[in-house]
């Protein structure tokens, strides 16, 4: 573990933060990158001017490229932790998770995301309000944030997803409500902490880098691959649907609040592997999730 700083860990952080924010808010970014995007510094930049004290972690899966010298410069008070083999997205971000033990809520991200000083502080509010345990932020293109990326996934009563953006939709308010989703993008994901650990985590083999079958599609023909539609929309491998369909079959509520503004550059959806299937859960627990949607 480095820091850019000073020594420590993200758990000491933690602590020093309790004492600089709300009681009821204790919060961790966890930054995971594989061979560092352009826009790191931005994100690390941008989540340091949030209005809400966090600390930063960023989880680099074993890069060519070592991120500590672009950490320090942006955000000289994150940490960096490098894993030494290859893992796949979803185990660094289960990785990040467990070093920073102690917080109430994780926050996981993209390493090209740029959020707005205050969509933390939002998300926060509204998980508060709605009683929410993952909370999504409405996402927009890096280079125009009038045009619309991502606001969540709704679902018939079959729970296959149905993307409620078109392709380069102009924001003009009318997604502006908080509203259950099935299925989010993991770019910017706000998750309860000890729901997370409950259910497991991120589904590690979603992003393994030989991908075997995941754990939630054991039960699933080839022909029904657990992916989302949209191609520019959607999330890319499927965790970030896994994810909130198990918290959704754990009792818990996942939302998006449109309130939090999040520019997000999509360098990792870009990727070879990349899909742009539509499809369906299709698990026996499909009918309980089908219920709780319709």
């Amino acid at each position: 573990m480095e820091h850019a700083d000073h020594a420590g860990s993200p758990r000491a952080a933690l602590a020093e933060d309790t004492t600089n924010t709300t009681p009821e808010h204790t919060v961790a970014a966890i930054v995971v990158t594989t061979e560092p995007s352009p826009e790191l510094a931005s994100t690390l930049r941008a989540l340091s001017r949030q209005d809400v004290p966090l600390a930063i972690l960023v989880v680099d899966d074993a890069s060519a490229q070592d991120p500590t010298e672009v950490v320090a410069e942006a955000t000289p008070e994150a940490f960096v932790t490098r894993l030494e083999t290859v893992s796949g997205w979803c185990a660094a971000a289960n990785k990040g998770a467990e070093l920073v033990s102690g917080a109430e809520w994780l926050l996981f991200c993209h390493d090209d995301v740029a959020p707005a000083p205050d969509a933390l502080r939002s998300m926060l509010d509204t998980a508060v309000a709605e009683q929410a345990d993952l909370v999504a932020p409405k996402l927009v293109a890096w280079s125009d944030h009038e045009r619309l990326r991502s606001v969540g996934f709704s679902a018939d009563r079959s729970a296959k997803a149905i993307v409620r953006v078109d392709l380069n939709e102009l924001d003009q308010g009318q997604h502006d409500f908080v509203r259950p989703t099935v299925a989010v993008h993991s770019a910017f994901l706000l998750v309860k902490a000890d729901l997370f650990e409950r259910i497991g985590g991120f589904d590690v083999l979603m992003s393994a880098p030989n991908k075997t079958t995941p754990r939630s599609r054991r039960r699933q023909s080839e022909s029904e691959q657990l992916r989302l539609a949209a191609a520019t929309t959607g999330p890319e491998r499927g965790e970030d649907l896994d994810l909130c369909w198990r918290i959704i079959t754990a009792g818990g509520l996942a939302v998006v609040d449109p309130g939090a503004r999040v520019a997000h550059a999509e360098r990792r959806h870009r990727s070879p592997d990349s899909g742009d299937l539509e499809g369906r859960v299709t698990d026996p627990a499909a009918d309980a999730l089908a219920t709780l949607i319709g």
